[in-house]
């Protein structure tokens, strides 16, 4: 293999092993659904149908975020990812249909507070027997 060659693929294996950028950045999602049962048994899961949204396809959803804020009240946050870096975006509005679950482990009234950032979008109240 001559000189050039070899530099040519030292250069080239430089290129594909640098370090790669922060891809994605976390971002609050809007919560635009929930459906949760009004009744729910002790020691079975509650689970709520929650559909997100934002306003182009390089969104993604990835997790719930959900916070005890006193006895069976929760806040629940829709987390979800968009690139760190200039990309180009389907400007079609993004939909996720998901679930979030929260252990009713005493009897009483649960609250599940879904907010769009710091702003109230719905509150629903479950009743565990």
């Amino acid at each position: 293999m001559n000189k050039h060659a070899l530099l040519f693929a030292f250069v080239l294996f430089l290129g594909c092993t640098k370090p790669r950028k922060q891809d994605n950045a976390p971002v609050n999602l809007t919560i635009i659904k929930t459906e949760t049962p009004k009744t729910q048994s002790l020691g079975e899961d509650i689970i709520s149908q929650v559909t997100c949204s934002a306003e182009n396809l390089c969104y993604h959803f990835s997790n719930f975020e959900i916070s005890e804020t006193g006895e069976r009240e929760y806040e629940i946050r829709a987390v979800g990812t968009y690139p760190n870096y200039p990309t180009a975006c389907l400007q079609t509005i993004y939909y996720k249909d998901t679930t979030v679950k929260i252990n009713a482990t005493v009897k009483g009234q649960y609250m599940l507070q879904f907010f769009n950032n710091n702003v109230l979008f719905k509150t629903d109240t479950i009743k565990v027997n």
